[in-house]
């Protein structure tokens, strides 16, 4: 079996287990009415998919304590979603999702996205019942080796 077969098919794998938790409402998803829309800065701005960098941050205007942090995704564009890594609150007591680049760094590149892209974070409210919050941002994709690396 071709190197390139198997891992569309790690991908396909990926992408079924990711629509599986979602449906499972493990995962909010951009399918789900948002009902409390957020404001998000995504870090870094502009992400190049041969960068270092090993985290992406979102920021929110969502306080900390308000959100079920497992049930918190990145969506970028059309992709499979990607959980969270881990979540702190800032300074100002505002929730901060952070996602590891090992998971979204594949996903860009076998896909092929570069150039502005739509990302979007969701997830649910602690509160009773639950509901659906969602916030995005369009960013820049490079695929560009640094200079002098």
């Amino acid at each position: 079996m071709s190197l390139k077969k198997i891992r569309n098919g790690l991908f396909s794998l990926i992408g079924l287990v990711a629509l599986l938790i979602a449906a499972s409402g493990v995962v909010s998803t951009a399918a789900h009415a948002c009902e409390v829309p957020i404001i998000i800065d995504v870090s870094p701005n502009i992400l190049n998919i041969q960068s270092k960098s090993t985290v992406l941050t979102v920021h929110t205007d969502i306080a900390f304590s308000l959100v079920n942090g497992s049930t918190v995704c990145l969506i970028i564009d059309d992709l499979p979603p990607v959980l969270i890594s881990w979540s702190k609150a800032d300074d100002c007591g505002n929730f901060v999702a952070k996602f590891s680049m090992d998971d979204i760094k594949p996903l860009l590149e076998e896909a092929g996205l570069v150039g502005d892209c739509k990302f979007t974070v969701n997830g649910t409210t602690t509160s009773t019942p639950a509901e659906s919050f969602c916030g995005d941002q369009v960013i820049r994709v490079a695929n560009n080796v640094p200079n002098g690396k």
